[in-house]
């Protein structure tokens, strides 16, 4: 014998208890799969990003755009292309987020000005004061003088 489905419209009933019960895990499920749909299209897409702003072949104004984004990933995908120009990099060395400090000391364009600010950097976090070193020292490398004139220099 087969019995039909139907809707339980009775509150008092335990079954309508079991409907909605199901009801709302199907409403879950759908919504966690188009949240998980959406994550997934936002994560391809800074991926994409990245990409196109770190290419050697990026265009010029893109760069310039991209490198004054409020957004931090999107300034240290700047900051690490190797085509950069040294005007862009300079503004960058003036950023206040410390992982786009690091690609702009990592990248080879990197004029010898912003070499000179990054040496001297204090951060206005006084907290920050071990980043801030660390900032110095790596410009310092690159400038290829050694770690003892840091202090020096910050003093």
């Amino acid at each position: 014998m087969s019995t039909k489905s139907s809707t339980v419209t009775n509150i008092f009933d335990p079954a309508y208890d079991e409907q909605e019960s199901a009801l709302h895990d199907a409403t879950a499920l759908e919504t966690n799969e188009a949240l998980l749909n959406e994550i997934s299209t936002l994560y391809n897409f800074q991926n994409d990003t990245e990409r196109n702003l770190m290419n050697e072949y990026a265009r010029h104004e893109d760069l310039e755009d991209a490198a004054g984004s409020p957004l931090e990933w999107v300034r240290v995908a700047v900051a690490q292309n190797p085509k950069l120009s040294q005007s862009l990099l300079s503004v960058l060395a003036r950023d206040e987020e410390f992982v786009v400090l690091l690609q702009v000391l990592r990248n080879p364009n990197t004029p010898l000005e912003a070499l000179e600010y990054l040496s001297t950097y204090k951060h206005a976090d006084p907290r920050e004061n071990e980043r801030r070193h660390n900032i110095s020292r790596l410009a310092l490398s690159r400038m290829g003088l050694d770690a003892a004139l840091s202090a020096r220099l910050t003093m």
